[in-house]
């Protein structure tokens, strides 16, 4: 599926739903993940991403070249689960 297909897709993502998404690899859910991010962005919403035991560089890097100008504005939180539940 192409970035553009997700972006399209996250496009359709309202306040209040449920989202799951099944995947075997890592890679085979950032797409989801940063376009889920860009668009929540785009609306000017803020964006609480908690970071579990995967490595979530690529994503970020995907969202920064996406939505630099929201992303530098604060309105990207980013945490880790330890720093969340402690």
């Amino acid at each position: 599926m192409s970035v553009q297909d997700l972006l399209n897709q996250a496009k359709e993502i309202r306040p209040g739903d449920h989202l799951v998404a099944l995947y075997q690899e890592e890679n085979e859910i950032e797409g989801y993940i940063t376009s889920y991010i860009h668009n929540s962005l785009s609306r000017n919403e803020r964006c609480l991403y908690i970071t579990g035991d995967a490595d979530t560089s690529a994503v970020l890097d995907e969202v920064r070249l996406l939505s630099e100008p929201q992303a530098e504005s604060g309105d990207l939180v980013i945490m880790g689960k330890t720093e969340l539940y402690a």
